[in-house]
């Protein structure tokens, strides 16, 4: 218990109680196990982690292939040896928590690092203490995690039948809606120059554009992307703009 709230571990979401529910979950869908596709000349062969012939953790082609069907469109072209991820873990969990509120109310939101539409690329990735690491060489000490598609748990959680669904929403343009600038410049009245400073780099810092590098290298603000799903009639803000958006663009290689 903590300030008055009462907090218990559920396993699963369908142990939660039947009752409207408010899901917040930022850096959860990119924890969760994922699978990873490599072209060959015969097929998209399924990459694992095995040994090599000096005992040490290497990637390697195992017995699975992936259905073509699964790809993206585009696919044909792309160079032998070119990588797709999928995470039916992750589309299976926004799927359980989409009928959840359907079924008893509520409204659910997703900050994580990713891309809106889908692509190709190897973004398995490991973070020790802020830095990147080999993901094959620091098990059990290092963040393991790879880039959501986000195009897919939109297209999933649209599948449940009342869901009202928001596509992909970059980070940056999320808080400025939310009032990021308003609230900068009220944190920044009567500050000194070094604090609104660093104000400025703050903003920049969860608003702005990334490098282009993996995931912790740059801004924010592209980098991570914000997905809502609620019950029939509920838009909360900021999703109530009209603007039309769409995730069925063509192949394109994510930033990591």
């Amino acid at each position: 218990m903590s300030a008055g709230f009462y907090f218990s571990w559920r396993a699963d979401v369908l142990d939660l109680p039947k009752k409207p529910t408010l899901f917040v979950a930022n850096e959860l869908l990119d924890a969760l196990v994922f699978h990873q596709y490599e072209k060959t000349d015969t097929a998209w062969q399924e990459r694992c982690v095995g040994l090599n012939d000096d005992g040490a953790l290497c990637m390697m082609f195992g017995p699975g292939t992936l259905n073509i069907d699964l790809l993206p469109g585009g696919h044909e072209q792309l160079d032998v040896g070119s990588i797709f991820e999928k995470s039916p873990a992750r589309e299976t969990l926004s799927e359980a928590i989409a009928t959840h509120i359907v079924k008893h109310g509520g409204s659910g939101l997703f900050i994580d690092y990713g891309n809106s539409a889908p692509g190709t690329g190897d973004t398995f990735q490991a973070i020790e203490r802020h830095e990147f690491v080999s993901p094959l060489t620091r098990c059990g000490m290092a963040d393991l995690t790879s880039h959501v598609d986000f195009s897919a748990l939109f297209a999933k959680m649209k599948s449940v039948k009342g869901a009202t669904v928001t596509p992909p929403m970059e980070q940056g343009e999320f808080l400025v809606r939310m009032g990021l600038v308003e609230r900068a410049r009220q944190l920044g009245q009567d500050k000194s120059a070094q604090e609104q400073a660093k104000i400025r780099l703050d903003i920049e810092r969860l608003a702005g554009e990334g490098t282009g590098e993996r995931t912790g290298a740059g801004g924010m603000g592209t980098l991570f992307k914000v997905l809502m799903v609620a019950q029939t009639g509920l838009l909360p803000p900021p999703f109530q703009d009209p603007d039309a958006r769409t995730t069925d663009n063509p192949v394109q290689k994510p930033a990591h």
